[in-house]
């Protein structure tokens, strides 16, 4: 069964003078009421959108998939190019911004009809300000100045541009509906701040998408407002030791330093979807955190990232064996979220709580073929600090002690559960992907497929591996240098193997001894391809 959630056309039809749509429930309060495990929720969005082009694919893609999107659009594209010097942003000269105006009246009116349309259609709107600037050091009078200059040239388009409205069109209206509908904000280059949270509040915003975790993260509330907080995933890049934003532009500027690469379009196409496959199937498998996936009105790479967009879209939001995934707006997600902490608050802290989703059917084998065998997690990778050649790591979760038992009986070679380990130079321009297994003649190991280990029962719920680096890599040739090593989790079914979790460390090899090489912060990390003017031009 699916449960529509009509908050947004409920704000357009009342505006319009029509009857509103009876909301009897929402995706998480079914499950709740069930005691079933919480539904897989995507929320999919774009920043900008300017590309009347794109308004309509990508609203043709929503609807032909199941799906609600977010447009988080920039008001200076309701500004035409003549009249552009009425918008100055912090620090800047009137009429400047990164990314450029809307064109004429025509550009505007189509603008205005594409995003009514959207929203009929169940999507939503939410603001991504205007010139698309930095606002890390913004002041709280700052952030007010474009948030007040946003609302102003999207809600009074027609007067500020001095336009005739469209026929049959109110501005009035126009702009009644706007305040209603705009409950949400991305921020350019994700770079926000406390005063930005704080007059998000004050603009009595229900939720932001700025910030970024890892993978697992539950919505949340800040302690000093109360405005949700959906972070965009912080996820791996498949086929590298690396991890990325989940968001097409930093996978282009991953992929070619931000300059366009047509030849290979494919390659990047493949890795994209690869990588939000993986990041769902991890979630779906997993804790079941909404997932958050941005995008932008650009085909970079010659639509190597929109062209996977798609595809995982249709793969994923609506498929027939996955009753329990819906691709949602974040108006809808906010209501999933307020609706469980007022009416089953507990079933919410459970959820957010728990590791992982037991005893689930996973129904996505039509896609995936993968059936998971285990419940098991993998904890971080570590150098022994007395012994400068050991690397350890451990398997934690309920399903433990199955798994070290029939790992003992050697019953996982062609079926199950496997752990494989893998070296990378960090420098992946001068070598390639390496891949190392341990010796098979060392004695009293346990075979798990390419890799051969130890381990070692700590608790009912938690077994230890230990291993000598020296051994891993002595076959391979390599000297002194800097290294990722990898302990991958797999699972097998139907002779095909499927990464599904992994720890990965850095470290330096120096004279027989292993440091670790410092990790930046992972917010700057999230950041490190959202630059200050990396989106000069159109979004």
């Amino acid at each position: 069964m699916r449960i529509i959630n009509f908050k947004t056309v409920n704000i357009l039809l009342s505006l319009l003078g029509f009857s509103q749509i009876s909301v009897a429930s929402t995706y998480f309060i079914e499950a709740a009421k069930n005691e079933l495990p919480p539904p897989q929720l995507i929320a999919i969005s774009f920043d900008g959108s300017k590309s009347i082009d794109m308004w309509d694919s990508t609203v043709k893609m929503a609807k032909n998939n199941n799906s609600h999107f977010t447009y988080f659009i920039s008001g200076v594209y309701f500004i035409t190019q003549s009249n552009k010097n009425i918008y100055q942003g912090p620090y800047r000269n009137p009429g400047k911004s990164d990314i450029g105006f809307g064109s004429d009246e025509n550009d505007l009116n189509k603008r205005v009809t594409r995003m009514q349309s959207a929203v009929t259609e169940g999507n939503e709107i939410g603001s991504h300000v205007n010139g698309h600037y930095d606002g890390g050091q913004w002041t709280y009078e700052d952030w007010q100045s474009e948030f007040k200059q946003f609302h102003q040239f999207v809600e009074e388009v027609f007067s500020i541009n001095k336009m005739q409205p469209i026929k049959g069109f109110d501005e009035k209206s126009w702009g009644a509906q706007i305040r209603a509908l705009i409950k949400g904000f991305r921020a350019p280059l994700l770079a926000i701040n406390e005063n930005s949270d704080k007059v998000l509040s004050e603009f009595r915003y229900t939720y932001d998408a700025s910030r970024t975790a890892e993978l697992g993260k539950w919505p949340y509330k800040l302690t000093t407002t109360d405005t949700w907080q959906f972070p965009l995933g912080y996820i791996p890049i498949v086929g590298t030791a690396k991890k990325s934003i989940a968001m097409d532009f930093n996978f282009y500027y991953f992929d070619s330093k931000g300059l366009d690469d047509a030849v290979n379009s494919e390659t990047y196409s493949d890795r994209y979807y690869e990588s939000l496959m993986n990041y769902f199937n991890k979630s779906y498998n997993g804790r079941r955190a909404p997932l958050n996936i941005g995008n932008h009105f650009s085909k970079w790479n010659a639509g190597a990232y929109y062209n996977a967009l798609e595809k995982f879209v249709k793969t994923v939001c609506n498929n027939q064996n996955t009753p329990d995934v819906h691709c949602v707006n974040y108006s809808d997600l906010v209501e999933e979220m307020n609706s469980m902490q007022n009416q089953y608050p507990n079933v919410l802290a459970q959820w957010i709580k728990q590791n992982k989703v037991n005893n689930v059917e996973n129904n996505f084998s039509a896609i995936m073929d993968l059936t998971m065998t285990y419940d098991l997690e993998i904890d971080q990778i570590i150098i022994d600090p007395n012994n400068h050649e050991a690397l350890s790591f451990e398997l934690f979760g309920d399903s433990v002690s199955k798994f070290y038992r029939e790992l003992s009986a050697s019953s996982l070679q062609k079926t199950g559960t496997t752990v494989s380990f893998k070296v990378w130079p960090l420098d992946l321009s001068k070598k390639e992907k390496l891949k190392v297994s341990i010796p098979q003649s060392e004695k009293e190991v346990l075979s798990t497929n390419s890799l051969k280990l130890k381990f070692k029962k700590i608790s009912n719920n938690r077994i230890r591996s230990t291993f000598n680096y020296k051994t891993a890599i002595r076959h391979l040739g390599i000297g002194d240098g800097a290294y990722t090593f990898s302990i991958v989790l797999h699972e097998h079914q139907n002779l095909k193997k499927v990464e599904i979790q992994s720890a990965t460390r850095d470290i330096k090899i120096e004279k027989g001894r292993i440091t670790e090489i410092e990790d930046q912060n992972q917010e700057n990390r999230a950041r490190e391809a959202e630059l200050p003017g990396a989106h000069m031009g159109e979004e």
